[in-house]
């Protein structure tokens, strides 16, 4: 058939982004993100990091709980100053896998 069209892929792009919260972590799983944050688009660069420190420091349900209240009050107090739609409520899945207190 012939050499072919070269020697493949290659080597890949390299180590990934790093080790994550892994598996066996408490509350492991993403709990701020683009997908994930009511009001996202809403927020500057700034405040997203801060907000992803903040909900990945937390390690029990209701300081979790409390941390989305303030965040989901904030972009409720933002949407109407910008006259448009608050975000929904976030559900309890950003605080799955959490100690319940």
């Amino acid at each position: 058939m012939g050499p072919g069209m070269g020697p493949g892929m290659g080597p890949g792009m390299g180590p990934g982004m790093g080790p994550g919260m892994g598996a066996g972590s408490p509350g492991a799983g993403m709990r701020a993100g683009p997908g994930v944050t009511p009001g996202w688009v809403m927020m500057s660069d700034e405040e997203r990091r801060a907000h992803m420190a903040e909900m990945q420091r937390v390690r029990a349900q209701p300081e979790c709980a409390a941390a989305m209240d303030r965040h989901h009050s904030l972009m409720t107090q933002r949407a109407r100053e910008r006259g448009i739609t608050p975000p929904a409520r976030p559900g309890p899945g950003a605080c799955q896998g959490l100690p319940p207190g």
